[in-house]
This record gives C-alpha cells, structure tokens and sequence, in this order.
C-alpha cells in the first residue's frame, strides 16, 4: 500500500511538473488528485524540493533504461551508434523534466538539479564510450582519441537537446534532422575530395 501511494505521489507530480512547471506546481493539488493527503507526501518525500528531485531520478532511469535496451536490440556498432542517437533525441521530448530543467530553474534546489543531471550525463557518456571503443577495436569507428570523441558528442547532444526538445515540429521533421545529424557524425562534412587533401 505504501508503495502504491508513493506511486502515484510520483506519477501525478510529473504529470503536474511537465505541464505547469515546479513553481506553479503546488503539493495540494498533487495531493488531491494522487488522492492522499498532502501530509502523506511531506511524510514520503519532505518536501515539494525533493519530490521534484525523485521525478527527476526516475525519469533520468527511465532514459537510461530506454538507451540500454534499444541499443541491446541490434548488433553493430554502427547501429548501436544510431540506436544510442535516435533514442536519446526522441527520450528528450518525453522526459522534458529531466533533461530541461533550466526553463524552471529554482535555486534553492538547483545544485540537486544539477547532481542529477551530471548523474545521468555520466551513465549515458559511458553507454556512447563503450559503442564507441567498441567500434574501434572493430574498425568502424576511428579510435585515435575517443575519449575526445564522446566528450564532444555528448557537448552536442546537450547543446542540441533543449532547441529540438522545444521546437513545435512532428515526429517525421525531427526524424529528418535526425537522419541528417547522424550522417553528418559518422561521415563528416569534407567531400571525398577535401577528405583526401586533408588527410595529406
């Protein structure tokens, strides 16, 4: 019973926080429609603060869940490459809380915020590391340094996240940019001819 209850405490909130913000979200109205009494969420969780940070977690798990097993469905590193891409983009629009927290930031919590986040960067920079070196010891991927590799994707996929996550585009616009992105990654933009001429 008690897990139920925190269940839905966690379950509604998110809900509420993705629509309306964790500023405009008050434990009230969470706890009405979770239908407990907001003491029960201050004996859970303590506080509006932490109730935030548990959805943050549990949506950050959630990714990190979604990137492992959609990568364990292929086999390449070449696909497992493009598995960790396209879901990674596409968990952004679905797990806004976890991966825009700056359009709500709140400073009192904000170093919580950002311990979650630096978490989740971690764990996803360590799936991307092994593709990765993976491909490498395989010859599909350079492996002069890619440790610098993955630092620089992961800076741009953080810098992409939250234009893509708010951009008012369907599913087929983002899967085209997508697709785009991905072949600028894995082929460059030099054309065979500059590639060569670089190469010198």
């Amino acid at each position: 019973m008690r897990q139920d209850k925190k269940e839905s405490i966690l379950s509604t909130a998110k809900q509420m926080f993705d629509r309306y913000g964790i500023r405009k979200t008050n434990l009230d109205e969470v706890a009405k429609r979770a239908r407990v009494a907001k003491a029960t969420i201050y004996n859970y969780f303590g506080n509006k603060d932490q109730v935030y940070i548990e959805v943050l977690k549990r949506q950050a798990n959630e990714v990190i869940e979604k990137l492992s097993d959609a990568i364990e469905q292929v086999k390449s590193p070449l696909e497992k490459f493009k598995a960790f891409i396209y879901t990674r983009f596409r968990q952004m629009r679905e797990a806004m809380s976890v991966l825009d927290v700056y359009h709500d930031w709140n400073i009192p919590i904000s170093s919580k915020v950002k311990n979650v986040r630096e978490l989740f960067f971690e764990r996803e920079t360590k799936i991307l590391q092994k593709i990765l070196e993976d491909g490498a010891k395989e010859g599909v991927f350079y492996g002069d340094n890619v440790v610098l590799t993955v630092r620089a994707i992961g800076r741009l996929i953080r810098g992409l996240e939250l234009s893509l996550a708010l951009e008012q585009g369907n599913r087929g616009d983002m899967d085209r940019e997508l697709d785009g992105l991905f072949d600028i990654l894995c082929k460059g933009i030099l054309s065979k001819k500059e590639e060569k001429q670089y190469a010198q």
